[in-house]
């Protein structure tokens, strides 16, 4: 969030992000990136687009899933840990 917010960025909420991403369709150019696990092996690759939102509560933070092969988005908590992406906004 420090470096998005040095380039006039910000990291979605939780609830922003699920107003603004209901289907793949929703976000064009979308890669789906897998994510590193707390080990460092990169799972899913090909399959999974999981993105970080700002919305956090202790050692977890709510995220986005996007499949491959499903057009709807799904959300979760995962443990910060795990390294998923980041779509950033503008700031308003």
């Amino acid at each position: 969030m420090r470096e998005a917010r040095k380039a006039g960025k910000i990291i979605p909420s939780d609830r922003r992000l699920n107003e603004l991403l209901k289907t793949k369709s929703d976000m064009p150019n979308l890669v789906f990136a897998g994510y590193r696990n707390k080990d460092g092996t990169i799972r899913n690759q090909g399959k999974f687009a999981y993105l970080w939102t700002s919305t956090e509560d202790s050692d977890v933070a709510w995220n986005q899933c996007l499949s491959s092969r499903d057009d709807l988005a799904d959300r979760g908590a995962h443990g910060k840990k795990h390294g998923f992406s980041v779509r950033c906004l503008k700031k308003k």
